[in-house]
């Protein structure tokens, strides 16, 4: 299966970051292939645990990204990488002067279900505001629009 760029489900944020979806909607599997573009000084907010059992991996093309897993933080840099449970609160961020790209691999497991097959994600914003989504359950829209994003 080849997914061109132009087939590619992308996510901008406001914020300065956008997300680039590298792999397929496939029906029953919570797996994605991403990367990132997270601009300089940018603060994505806090993103709540995933279900137990839930992985990630980044991986640090170019610049800096400083990741904070339940409030222990860790800097990264072109060729480091890093793997951790997803079911731990996460906070990607830049510092001033330093953007980032990366490559991002989740694996999620035990998503919570709503009526109609959907997942309802949850987004603390800068300000420390919960925003509640109810997004479709497949897995490569729920990693545009789980956190407000849409589709460009």
């Amino acid at each position: 299966m080849v997914l061109r760029r132009d087939e590619q489900d992308v996510a901008r944020d406001a914020s300065g970051w956008e997300r680039r979806v590298l792999s397929p909607v496939l029906p029953g599997v919570e797996f994605e292939f991403m990367r990132a573009t997270i601009g300089a000084g940018v603060d994505a907010g806090v993103f709540q645990p995933h279900g137990p059992g839930s992985r990630e991996y980044l991986a640090v093309e170019a610049g800096t990204l400083r990741l904070s897993l339940d409030g222990d933080e860790v800097e990264l840099h072109a060729g480091d990488s890093v793997f951790y449970a997803g079911d731990c609160h996460h906070e990607p961020n830049t510092p001033p002067g330093a953007s980032c790209i990366g490559v991002h691999i989740q694996r999620q497991t035990n998503m919570r279900r709503r009526r109609g097959g959907a997942t309802t994600s949850l987004r603390v914003g800068r300000a420390g505001r919960t925003d509640a989504r109810h997004v479709p359950a497949r897995p490569a829209v729920d990693a545009l629009r789980k956190f407000g994003h849409e589709r460009s």
